[in-house]
């Protein structure tokens, strides 16, 4: 799939994780890359949902509605799947650029 589709469907919020991931390990099962690149990227998104489910997290300790709840799950979520997305294109356009150097 193209870089072009993969930044259409970045703002889809479940396809978008299924679609690019896929796209983003077929990328590092093709060409061999170092691990640590791998590793460094997949940490990044580690980080991205941790980021953005540790304040979901906190918000759970107060007393609110449940409303919030669910507002803030959904936010969340589709939040750290959007840049979780936008890590994988960048590299796989970084990627693309040194392959073609």
């Amino acid at each position: 799939m193209s870089i072009e589709k993969q930044e259409i469907l970045k703002w889809i919020p479940v396809v978008n994780i299924v679609v690019i991931a896929i796209c983003w390990m077929k990328t590092y099962a093709k060409n061999v890359t170092t691990n640590t690149r791998f590793i460094k990227n997949l940490l990044k998104m580690f980080l991205v949902l941790i980021v953005f489910n540790v304040p979901r997290a906190v918000l759970y300790a107060f007393q609110l509605p449940d409303v919030i709840y669910d507002i803030a799950f959904y936010v969340s979520l589709y939040l750290s799947l959007f840049f979780i997305s936008v890590i994988a294109i960048k590299d796989q356009k970084r990627f693309i650029e040194e392959k073609k150097q």
